[in-house]
């Protein structure tokens, strides 16, 4: 076991007790984010081959925990009632960091390469938009499955991938990190209001990479497998999904016709179904980081290209009748 000081252990140890009460976020990820993780369970398992050394390492957590415990009660109240929302952000925010904690602890044999999603707020505003309560993440497409796998094995039990495999009524195409310990009703998109799972989330969006002509083709097939989706879990009306479903298809068709002629390039691109977003390569490439919140994660190479390919002109604010949140309530329980 690596040599603590008892301040630093009790410090700690104070804030692994005050995340295991605060929503979206987790004891056990402050441990692993401390390095501690590991060395807590060794402990606790050598209490009774090796009581001296596994005392010492534990006690000062343990105080820690009990002060963190009991301190956080009292402050959680308080921020609750006061700050509402930027707790919010700050719950978000604690969801996303555990994430490469989680996966590096695990000592899987894969490189995790993610870019930010909110790369509005990254730029705009070094953060959260203020009106906003929402931060995504791209993960690349080789690396998907195996961290999808990781994080349902490393999660604590108060956090959740939330797909169709634990709700049937999911229809999205990506995964989403969901934390249970809160419940949110959904004002923006209200379907989802119909999930098993409705607490703070990031979703876990998927970058694939292909020829550019193939990218069209590849959308209209995505909105195709949605829309049944959306029949199948109920929430959609049987004459909207034939009116859509009739559109797609013949939008797909043409895209397979125009790819059996040979029209478009072969270029390879970087493609996301969610509003037609794709990238050539040195968009993405070489990532860098910026600062969100006061801390730091991987993005795109040419945040420029890509907001204006999303927002035209992205660095002027929107009219204050359409800056309009994700949720319009958050329940703690």
């Amino acid at each position: 076991m690596r040599s603590r000081n008892t301040l630093q252990a009790v410090l700690e140890g104070t804030l692994i007790g005050a995340a295991g009460l605060i929503p979206g976020a987790s004891g056990g990820i402050m441990a692993v984010a401390f390095g501690v993780y590991q060395e807590a369970l060794d402990a606790i398992i050598g209490l009774f081959s090796n009581f001296k050394k596994s005392f010492s390492f534990l006690w000062p957590y343990g105080l820690g925990v009990a002060i963190g415990v009991f301190g956080c009660a009292f402050a959680l109240e308080w921020l609750l009632k006061n700050w509402n929302m930027p707790f919010m952000y700050m719950l978000i925010g604690m969801v996303l960091g555990g994430i490469p904690s989680i996966i590096k602890e695990a000592g899987k044999p894969f490189s995790l390469k993610y870019a930010v999603c909110s790369l509005l707020g990254a730029v705009r505003h070094q953060g959260f938009v203020p009106w906003d309560d929402d931060f995504d993440l791209y993960l690349f497409d080789e690396d998907y499955d195996a961290a999808m796998d990781i994080l349902r094995a490393e999660l604590p039990p108060d956090m959740v991938i939330h797909d169709k495999s634990i709700d049937p009524i999911y229809w999205k195409s990506w995964s989403c990190l969901r934390d249970l310990k809160t419940s949110v009703h959904f004002s923006l998109h209200d379907d989802d209001n119909y999930f098993a799972y409705k607490g703070l989330s990031v979703d876990l969006f998927r970058l694939k990479k292909m020829p550019e002509r193939e990218f069209r083709a590849y959308i209209h097939r995505e909105n195709i497998e949605f829309l049944v989706r959306k029949l199948d879990s109920g929430t959609m009306d049987r004459a909207v999904y034939l009116e859509k479903l009739n559109a797609a298809a013949r939008a797909y068709a043409a895209e397979l016709e125009k790819l059996e002629r040979g029209e478009g390039s072969a270029a390879e691109i970087y493609g996301f179904l969610i509003y037609g977003f794709h990238a050539p390569e040195d968009w993405i490439f070489p990532l860098k980081k910026y600062p969100f919140a006061g801390r730091e994660y991987w993005g795109p190479n040419n945040p420029d290209a890509i907001l204006t390919q999303y927002y035209h002109d992205y660095m002027t604010l929107p009219a204050p009748e359409k800056r309009k949140p994700h949720y319009d309530a958050v329940d703690f329980l």
